[in-house]
């Protein structure tokens, strides 16, 4: 799932069964976010991303929702801190991909994702507080 727009490239069909099914629901997920993107504005809390950093993260707030990615683009300890100064937020959760293991700990106008590997990446949900 890309923050605008989606890209389904190379041989899908060489695909194992849980890598398919992670797809599936990374294309059903893209598709709620519709409404969203309609009135979304951009947020980088890291910055641009270069190719040169351990992690990036970009995304849209939405009214009362932050919508969020992520990436470890290769830190092996892949813990990332994330300045979220500015927002109240309510509660943090993963939109995708959901079944894979992913640390979240909210403190104070921070929010620190660990993820279980390198080169992975989460969308999270931000809900802010009215």
């Amino acid at each position: 799932v890309c923050l605008g727009c989606m890209h389904l490239a190379s041989r899908l069909e060489r695909l194992s069964p849980d890598q398919r099914r992670l797809i599936a629901e990374g294309v059903a997920y893209y598709h709620t976010l519709t409404p969203y993107k309609k009135e979304g504005l951009p947020i980088f809390p890291l910055g641009f991303a270069s190719f040169t950093q351990p992690f990036a993260a970009g995304g849209f707030r939405s009214g009362n929702r932050v919508f969020l990615a992520v990436w470890n683009l290769d830190n092996p300890s892949g813990r990332v801190t994330i300045p979220l100064d500015g927002y109240a937020v309510s509660s943090v959760k993963v939109g995708y991909p959901k079944p894979l293991p992913t640390g979240l700990e909210m403190d104070g106008t921070s929010l620190t994702v660990t993820f279980p590997a390198r080169f992975s990446a989460r969308f999270l949900e931000i809900e802010l507080k009215a």
